[in-house]
């Protein structure tokens, strides 16, 4: 069995508790996130959600060797979890950290947008013509956004990262994952 976050923080860092947390995961995603505070200029961490299809043919190895390739000039931190919920279906959960001093963040839903549009394995719906991707870009909300902007985390003020380490807990979770059929339901790739 896993082990998991038995404590509020991990290393003095506040983290969402309504969930169990894997310790392991969480390791990871300090480690990502600090990668992108010590190495971009001006790293900004943004969410996003993409629904998939039940099918569980998306390939997340697709989707890394894509951000690696756009993001490796300037560096980034990508994190994910796959996740299943009966009224939501399986969906990828994702953290990508780029260098707002190149990247917007409306430029990198763009990105992702381009990317994920030709990949299998992902919710594409038709209305009114208009073809409709269905990935989520989630602005920083309620004690969140106390500490930052809506775009997202800004990594290299303490109190942002602090903010954004407790946000991407979440991606730790070990709670709706019984029905992912994925192999590696989570991971982290820095460049």
């Amino acid at each position: 069995m896993s082990k998991l976050v038995t404590t509020s923080n991990f290393l003095n860092y506040p983290i969402n508790t309504q969930y169990q947390i894997k310790q392991s995961n969480m390791k990871d995603i300090y480690l990502a996130l600090a990668h992108a505070r010590d190495r971009i200029e001006r790293p900004l961490a943004t969410r996003y959600t993409l629904s998939l299809n039940n099918d569980h043919s998306f390939d997340i190895k697709k989707l890394t060797r894509i951000i690696k390739n756009t993001f490796k000039e300037t560096g980034f931190s990508f994190i994910y979890s796959f996740e299943y919920v009966e009224n939501k279906g399986l969906h990828l959960e994702m953290m990508i950290v780029t260098d707002q001093a190149k990247y917007t963040p409306d430029h990198v839903r763009r990105i992702l947008i381009k990317a994920l549009i030709n990949m299998d394995g992902v919710v594409i719906t038709t209305e009114n013509n208009y073809i409709k991707l269905a990935l989520n870009y989630h602005e920083v909300k309620r004690e969140y956004l106390e500490t930052g902007v809506k775009a997202g985390h800004n990594l290299k003020n303490e109190i942002h990262f602090k903010a954004c380490v407790q946000r991407a807990s979440y991606l730790a979770k070990q709670d709706n994952k019984q029905q992912v059929a994925y192999r590696k339901k989570f991971g982290t790739t820095t460049g």
